[in-house]
């Protein structure tokens, strides 16, 4: 992951109906030794791993509620933003898992896929 020195997993599962740019559910997981989750570690998902499905303005929202998680403890959070669901599962010190689930939308409100693509 840029800026952190964290090996990150990600990928991308792209919805089986519409055009075939949309996606049905985009992830990325942080597992270390030692993962300290901050705000560099937030914005490096956000950027780096979760920037194709993100759209004007999502990112700061996506972001903000990223931010406002109790990182102290194991964190297992959901969200519904209106484009697509949100997952959160924070295990300290180990895993920072965030997955992004469309709500079934195609055409214009679904989730583009931009230039994403599977990654290991």
């Amino acid at each position: 992951m840029p800026g952190t020195g964290y090996r990150t997993r990600f990928g991308v599962l792209k919805s089986s109906i519409g055009d075939g740019i949309e996606v049905a559910t985009l992830y990325c997981i942080v597992a270390d030794d030692r993962v300290t989750v901050d705000r560099r570690l937030i914005r490096a998902v956000v950027d780096s791993c979760l920037a194709p499905a993100l759209r004007n303005g999502e990112a700061e929202s996506f972001s903000s509620w990223l931010s406002q998680q109790d990182y102290s403890r194991e964190v297992y959070a959901v969200r519904e933003f209106p484009r697509f669901n949100a997952e959160l599962l924070s295990i300290v010190g180990r895993v920072y898992q965030v997955r992004v689930g469309s709500k079934g939308q195609t055409g214009p409100g679904a989730v583009p896929t931009t230039g994403a693509g599977s990654a290991g």
